[in-house]
């Protein structure tokens, strides 16, 4: 049947152009806003709620770009649920990188060797994640921002658009990098940093 995109919003719009770049059939978007029935997204309809996926395609992709909104998502429709990866073509992933499921790599973002990306996370476009990373589940990786190499970013952490994270450092767990800063120490779970260097906020 092919790939239903959850979510109608602007990382909705990159998903869909990351899976027709791929050759991916696409079904159309589901969306719980009942306002956006019927509508359509560059000639694709959106298709009815979230929860009616079985009446509509096979494959799903979450293409939300919140974390906690995806991490939701998930729970409810749960993990066993035909999640697929959306990697652009034009994207640079090592041979020996591990991409989980749910994943988005986007345009002109590049992963390192034995990189690793958890399920459900976003690498943005033009983002490096250099090699011996680990990035937790439900993280987004925002565009233009670096990774050196064997850093930890912990799960639902969010890194802001040119973000820059010195090597061998960790990035707390639903942590905020802001737009811009640069990681020279840990940033601790929960933590906002903003700046050159990055500072709690």
């Amino acid at each position: 049947m092919g790939l239903l995109i959850l979510g109608t919003g602007g990382h909705a719009k990159v998903a869909l152009d990351i899976a027709l770049e791929s050759g991916i059939e696409v079904c159309g978007f589901l969306d719980d806003d009942s306002s956006r029935g019927g509508t359509e997204i560059h000639g694709f309809k959106v298709l009815g709620q979230i929860s009616s996926w079985q009446e509509h395609g096979d494959t799903l992709f979450p293409a939300i770009g919140n974390n906690k909104t995806r991490q939701q998502i998930i729970s409810t429709l749960g993990m066993a649920a035909p999640w697929t990866t959306l990697a652009h073509p034009k994207a640079t992933i090592s041979r020996f990188a591990t991409i989980g499921k749910g994943v988005l790599v986007a345009f002109g973002a590049c992963i390192g060797p034995d990189a690793r990306v958890a399920d459900f996370s976003i690498i943005n476009s033009g983002a490096t994640v250099d090699h011996d990373c680990s990035i937790g589940q439900f993280v987004h990786i925002a565009v233009g921002a670096h990774l050196a190499g064997n850093v930890h970013v912990s799960e639902g952490a969010f890194l802001g658009a040119g973000a820059i994270v010195i090597p061998n450092l960790e990035v707390g767990e639903w942590s905020v990098v802001g737009a811009g800063a640069t990681v020279t120490k840990l940033v601790k779970s929960g933590e906002t940093v903003v700046g050159t260097p990055a500072k709690p906020k």
